[in-house]
């Protein structure tokens, strides 16, 4: 569903229910400063997806329905976002380095 500029109705909504949005990245154990835009959007396509469709306010719980979304889009931006790190110590990174050294020396006296 894509978002689209929020009635009145769904703004008030949204600001009523805020506070989701500040549990989930709690519960999530997330920054604010960094995921907090990761995850609105989410959260305001559930707003809007919720109001629009009276069978879902009659069978769910609307935090279910904000907490699945903002989920996938934190998933998503992991998914966009995901690289591989590599954690050396010091001893295992001279080693590397040092053979490094060691070979381009070699390559150079041959």
């Amino acid at each position: 569903m894509t978002i689209h500029v929020l009635t009145q109705e769904q703004q008030d909504f949204a600001a009523e229910h805020h506070d989701l949005v500040y549990d989930f990245l709690r519960d999530n154990r997330l920054h604010q400063d960094e995921f907090y835009d990761v995850i609105i959007f989410g959260y305001l396509r559930a707003v809007q997806k919720y109001l629009i469709h009276e069978k879902q306010r009659r069978q769910y719980e609307f935090s279910k329905i904000a907490r699945q979304a903002m989920e996938r889009d934190l998933a998503a931006h992991r998914r966009a976002t995901q690289s591989c790190t590599v954690t050396l110590t010091r001893e295992q990174l001279e080693d590397i380095l040092g053979s490094q050294r060691e070979y381009a020396w070699e390559l150079c006296l041959v």
